[in-house]
């Protein structure tokens, strides 16, 4: 997928901003690329970890060896990492190319969220004489998912950590900021709703391109409105809401999913 040029230029400077790209909240996860501006010298480059899936309720016995419900907390949500991005030869036409991370989905009754993806910068190609060829891997350039939420069972909650929080966290040259973790149940027993999902590091500084929604929510009653299912994660990379503990299933005890990374580049010469 190519992203749309959104050109802005400020004269008088030794360097001015070429070109704009983003991937949009709408966009699929997996290969995303832009192609080089004529003129660039190098990129400043945002990118937002996905955010992991919310869990099921815990199946668990009561006192009376009678099935309980117990509500899920949220997920965590995926990492900031902002970086500065010189690379060694890139020419007009070549491609920057990034991988969207995959939201995690939510897990089913007594079942764990999943692991939301990195969101990284992957490599440079250009095509010389008909074929396509790597001229810089950046292996390293990572904003990472946060966790999917895990089954509770017992009466200490445990959340989704946010990316970034975790070992192994991304690395940017100018910024990094881990992402929100899970919230807990606000009562750890059947019928309640569940916890909320964290967001994704840093979403005060998203530009013009995407409307930032709200944080997942639990199931259960949210605003005065009872039985709502868990919802999704917010974007970008917003964890998703634990499910509810209601001890019936018409409405849906799952988790909510969690939400795509994000991408924002600069281009500049």
């Amino acid at each position: 997928m190519i992203g749309a040029i959104r050109p802005v230029t400020f004269g008088g400077g030794d360097v001015e901003l070429l070109a704009s790209f983003a991937s949009g909240q709408s966009a699929p996860a997996g290969s995303f690329s832009i192609t080089v501006p004529a003129q660039t010298k190098y990129f400043i480059i945002r990118l937002w970890g996905a955010g992991g899936g919310g869990a099921g309720p815990a199946i668990v016995t009561n006192s009376d060896g009678d099935f309980d419900f117990n509500p899920a907390s949220g997920a965590g949500g995926g990492q900031h990492v902002e970086t500065k991005l010189v690379p060694a030869d890139i020419q007009s036409g070549d491609l920057l190319n990034f991988t969207i991370g995959d939201g995690g989905f939510g897990g089913g009754l007594n079942g764990e969220g999943q692991d939301g993806e990195n969101t990284s910068i992957d490599s440079i190609t250009r095509v010389i004489n008909g074929v396509t060829t790597v001229i810089e891997e950046y292996g390293s350039l990572t904003a990472k998912g946060g966790n999917g939420s895990p089954v509770n069972s017992t009466a200490f909650p445990l959340s989704g950590l946010g990316g970034g929080r975790s070992l192994g966290h991304g690395w940017g040259t100018i910024n990094n900021v881990p992402g929100n973790n899970g919230s807990s149940p606000d009562s750890y027993s059947t019928g309640n709703i569940g916890g909320a999902g964290g967001t994704a590091g840093q979403t005060d500084i998203i530009g013009p391109f995407a409307q930032l929604g709200a944080a997942g929510f639990g199931g259960g009653s949210v605003f005065g409105l009872s039985r709502l299912p868990a919802q999704d994660g917010a974007f970008p990379g917003g964890g998703g809401g634990g499910g509810h503990g209601a001890t019936f299933f018409s409405l849906d005890p799952s988790g909510g999913d969690g939400q795509n990374g994000y991408i924002e580049v600069e281009a500049y010469g």
